[in-house]
């Protein structure tokens, strides 16, 4: 069966949407993808560089940062998106590390996590991830952060959201690719919690 997640749309905005602020963090962080082997089911757009970045715009040695993968279970995941089993792999170390949860009877990529060590504020970081990112985007309410935004592009087959937070000295970007049907809200309500869960787990 043709899989929505596998074609245009919104599942490719998403794929542009996560390479730019995947790319936007690893700036503000100073580091480069090391050429190592992606984990399975990864795509370029959805795997963490495992070198140890410097953090630009600090005073002193940067934060080692928190496991993402800690942050939602598989079983939690799938709860979120509607999505079962659910398998987590996670990848980098020290200042900048992520999570993949792959849909385990598709192969496809629905959930990335991304936290990086960046101590710039809020608006520098956006302008640097997701600031040219055409697509809606709206101020989310997550206690405890510097600001968090998100970002939907909502279409017939499927919905893509990146939603960002920075709190703690942290960058916190989270992925979601959901095919239809979907609800708008349930998948906000989504990427929401787990930034939320992010932020209680980098504090």
């Amino acid at each position: 069966m043709d899989d929505p997640r596998r074609r245009g749309g919104p599942a490719r905005a998403a794929a542009r949407a996560v390479g730019l602020a995947l790319l936007g963090a690893v700036a503000l962080a100073g580091c480069g993808d090391d050429g190592d082997d992606l984990p399975a089911g990864a795509s370029t757009q959805t795997s963490f560089p495992t070198d140890e970045p410097s953090v630009t715009g600090t005073a002193g040695a940067a934060r080692e940062v928190p496991d993402p993968c800690a942050a939602a279970t598989p079983e939690e995941v799938a709860a979120l998106l509607g999505v079962d089993p659910v398998r987590e792999e996670p990848a980098g170390a020290a200042t900048y590390r992520g999570c993949t949860y792959t849909d385990v009877a598709t192969d496809v990529v629905v959930l990335t996590i991304t936290t990086v060590a960046a101590a710039a504020d809020f608006d520098t970081i956006w302008d640097e991830t997701l600031g040219q990112i055409t697509a809606p985007t709206e101020e989310l309410v997550v206690e405890g952060t510097d600001g968090a935004r998100l970002v939907t592009d909502a279409g017939d087959d499927a919905v893509a959201m990146t939603g960002l937070a920075s709190h703690h000295a942290l960058v916190d970007i989270v992925n979601l690719s959901v095919p239809a049907p979907y609800d708008v809200a349930t998948q906000r309500e989504a990427v929401t919690t787990v930034l939320e869960k992010l932020v209680a787990l980098g504090g």
